[in-house]
């Protein structure tokens, strides 16, 4: 562990309930710093220090905890950009149906395309999607 590291991001960091939040620049909801004149992540300069090792190219690290801005390193875990998506959902931080920001179907139109026995191709052309956004619709994978 990279003890001086670690110490001056917890010094920078107030606790909330389990987390440790970032106190200073944030950015998308992520704390942030300039070191050498580079940006970078709080929680992911943590990570590295805390657990002594980088983090691998396929790989993020991701808040168990939910919130972006929390730097406790018991709360950091590497993983999959998939595994992250799963957690934004588990955590309630996503924007499904109509609250996405790139929403093209009303609620009215999904229930219809489910409904329907047209083919999904005839769907997507009358909807203005993509056969593959109907397959998911019909099989409940979006808009559930």
């Amino acid at each position: 562990m990279k003890s001086d590291v670690v110490k001056h991001l917890l010094d920078r960091c107030i606790p909330s309930g389990d987390c440790l939040l970032w106190q200073k620049s944030i950015r998308n909801g992520y704390g942030q710093l300039t070191l050498h004149g580079k940006v970078h992540y709080a929680h992911r300069l943590m990570y590295e220090a805390y657990y002594n090792h980088s983090i691998p190219k396929d790989q993020l690290v991701r808040h168990l905890c939910g919130n972006p801005a929390c730097c406790n390193p018991q709360h950091l875990a590497l993983g999959t950009q998939k595994d992250n998506m799963q957690d934004m959902v588990q955590h309630g931080r996503s924007r499904p149906g109509v609250k996405h920001h790139n929403v093209k179907l009303s609620e009215v139109e999904v229930e219809l395309i489910r409904n329907s026995t047209a083919t999904q191709r005839v769907l997507a052309k009358q909807f203005g999607v993509c056969q593959t956004t109907i397959s998911l619709i019909k099989r409940g994978k979006r808009w559930v």
